[in-house]
Order: structure tokens, then C-alpha cells, then sequence
């Protein structure tokens, strides 16, 4: 802390030409180490080793939310508390562009089938759904959700459909006191226009995906242990998958041949206190459960999880900071990886499966080798 009134005593000052070269120097020298001490603090891959098969690309100077591989699998998307949606090139490790525009966090990203576009949802106090152009970082559309103001609107997860024609959003809304329902809207990607608003169904953030021919939507009502199936054309219900008990559904995904649907479930008791966490697989021609596991409690809170594209390896990310994968469908455990620093948000496989990316709480982007074994 400074005082303009204080005055260096006679005795302590430099005196002459030599004293002020020495004091320049001094001060470039800690500047150095400063930037060296930086560089070595904020990149882990230049002086802090990283486990067997992990891979710093770099960080968010918030914590990170959410993260998406591109069709193709060269690029990676990630976005964040900061409001910044981070362009990656898996393979050269380099940030290929930094997205501006969000007003609040960056709460999902996804690409559309061709690669060319990025959706990215902001949260509460933004609520809007951005469209990117890929190449170029150019914002090409903004989707807003009209309410009044004192209505705050959080985009908890975008989805596009195969041919990239239609994008999915679930909304959750809210007040400065208190949480309001969640709602789904469907939009044409290339014009804009609203094609079906789904509301009044949901308690609370839906999670959104189609199935691989576009006309069945999936969404979790993250409030409800169940997943309600949608017909995308009709925009209408067409099956409900619930299990009894109380809880929660916190993720969902679909295999790839679109048969099956896989469920991340939270069981909480009548204090509302998580007591474990399933995976459960439905059977979508019957809309009934066929197998499930218990993920161990020793896990701790599940934040998300993701499908491989060859449908049979799930990853399981969450409070303790480790990724897990299992075996689908019932529940070998097949290796786990330590993060680099507390909770981990959100993963993501690459198309190929070879690569597993998550982000982290501080804001790490990384990368897993899947090839290679994690340490010991």
C-alpha cells in the first residue's frame, strides 16, 4: 500500500548515474521472472507436467461449462463463465479464434452435422442462442426468447437436427427469487423462424437431442425422472420414459443407430439429498427401460456425461474431478483419469473416438489420448 506523503529516508536512496542503472535493472529482472513465474503458473504444458495422455490446449479466464468436438473432429469448441466461446484445433494444440457476444456464461456449445456452424446458449441474464460461422468467427444469428424483464432465461442445451436445418434449445427461466419452468423451441437454423414452442411441461433446464433421422426429439426435464420423446414435425408428445422413485434426470444421449436412449438418473431421497446416480438404457421402440448400473457413491455429484460414437463406452464426469468411463450396457468400469484441478463440467468424445476432451472448473481445456493408459 502507498503513501504519497511518505519520503524515502537520505540514506536508503541511490545516489548518482550508477544507482539508477541499478535500479533499472533490478526492476526489469523481477519483471522477467514475473512473466516467467506466469507463463509457468497460467500453462501447465510449459514446466508443470501433465499426466500420461493428457494434453493442456489451455484455458478460460473463468471456469469452463461446456465443450463439443466438431464433426470432423479437428476442432473443439468450449465455452465459459467469461462469456467467451474458444475455438480449438485438436491437433496442433493452437486457440483458432475466441467468440465475442454473450452478455452472461456460455452454458452449452454444439456444431451442426457439416461442421460449418457452432450454436452456443448463454445464461441467465443473456438467455440468447447464438449461431456462428465456423470459418470465419462471424456471428450469423442471434435467437432471442421474449419475456418480460423481470423474467431471467438461462440455454441449458442446443441441439441440431441431421440435415441442419432445425435447432433445438432447451430454456430454463427464472425470477431474481425463485425458479420458473423450463421450455423447448424449435427453430429453421437458416431463417430464423419459430417452429414449435414447447411449454408449460417442464420443471426446470431440459436437455435436448435428436435422434439420428431428425424426427424424434428427446428431452430430459432435469427436475422429473423422466425423458419425454417428441415428434419433431408434429411438435407433439409421443412417448414418456419415467422410472418410479424420486429424482432427477441429469443427462441423456442417443446411440447412434437411434434405437437406444441412455439416461443419466440422480435417486434422492424425501430430504432431497443425492443418494446415487444410474445409467439407464431404454429400448426407444418400446419406450421401456432395458438395463441400468449404479455409479458408486465414492463419485460424488455427476455434472454430465458423454456417448461414444460407437455407442458402447460412456463418460461420467463430476464433482471429484475424474473422468470415468463404463463399459454400456451394464456398467464395466474401464479406466478413470484424474483432472487438473476440481470439478469437472462437461466432456466430450471425438468422432473417432481416439480423443476424450473436458473442461474444468479452472477454466483448463484438455485433452485424453484415449490410446493411452492414465498413470497410476
Amino acid at each position: 500500500m502507498s503513501n504519497s506523503s511518505y519520503q524515502t529516508p537520505k540514506r536508503l536512496r541511490f545516489v548518482g548515474r550508477s544507482g539508477i542503472v541499478l535500479g533499472l535493472l533490478g526492476f526489469l529482472f523481477a519483471g522477467v521472472v514475473s512473466v516467467m513465474l506466469w507463463g509457468k503458473f497460467r500453462r501447465p504444458d510449459n514446466g508443470i507436467p501433465t499426466p500420461n495422455g493428457q494434453k493442456y490446449l489451455g484455458a478460460h479466464s473463468q471456469k469452463a461449462l461446456t465443450v463439443a468436438f466438431s464433426p470432423g473432429g479437428r476442432l473443439l469448441a468450449s465455452g465459459s463463465v467469461d462469456g467467451i466461446v474458444k475455438i480449438w484445433d485438436s491437433t496442433t494444440g493452437e486457440e483458432r479464434a475466441a467468440l465475442a457476444g454473450h452478455i452472461g456464461p456460455v452454458e452449452t456449445v454444439g456444431f451442426s452435422l457439416d461442421g460449418n456452424t457452432l450454436a452456443s446458449g448463454g445464461g441467465y441474464r443473456d438467455g440468447t442462442v447464438r449461431l456462428w460461422d465456423v470459418r470465419t468467427g462471424q456471428q450469423r444469428a442471434e435467437f432471442s426468447v421474449t419475456h418480460p424483464d423481470y423474467i431471467y432465461v438461462l440455454a441449458s442445451s442446443v441441439a441440431f437436427s441431421e440435415d441442419g436445418k432445425t435447432l433445438a434449445a432447451g430454456l430454463a427461466t427464472r425470477t431474481d427469487d425463485r425458479q420458473l419452468g423450463g421450455e423447448v423451441i424449435l427453430w429453421d437454423a437458416g431463417t430464423g423462424k419459430q417452429l414449435h414452442k414447447l411449454e408449460g411441461i417442464f420443471s426446470s433446464r431440459p436437455i435436448v437431442a435428436f435422434t439420428p433421422d431428425g424426427k424424434t426429439l428427446a428431452v430430459a426435464d432435469t427436475n422429473k425422472q423422466r425423458v419425454i420423446l417428441f415428434d419433431v414435425s408434429a411438435g407433439k408428445e409421443r412417448a414418456a420414459l419415467h422410472r418410479e422413485g424420486a429424482g432427477a434426470v441429469v443427462d441423456l444421449a442417443i446411440s447412434p443407430d437411434g434405437k437406444t436412449l441412455i439416461s443419466l438418473d440422480v435417486r434422492t431421497n424425501l430430504a432431497g439429498r443425492d443418494l446415487r446416480h444410474d445409467v439407464v438404457t431404454w429400448d426407444l421402440t418400446t419406450s421401456r427401460p432395458a438395463t441400468f448400473f449404479s455409479v458408486p457413491q465414492s463419485v460424488g455429484p455427476v455434472a454430465s456425461m458423454a456417448l461414444s460414437h460407437e455407442g458402447k463406452t460412456l463418460a461420467i464426469v463430476g464433482e471429484d474431478g475424474i473422468v470415468r468411463l463404463w463399459e454400456l450396457p451394464l456398467g464395466k468400469a474401464l479406466a478413470s483419469l484424474q483432472g487438473p484441478a476440481g470439478r469437472i463440467n462437461a466432456v466430450s468424445f471425438s468422432p473417432d473416438d481416439k480423443l476424450l476432451a473436458f473442461v474444468s472448473e479452472n477454466g483448463a481445456v484438455m485433452l485424453w489420448d484415449m490410446k493411452q493408459q492414465p498413470d497410476k
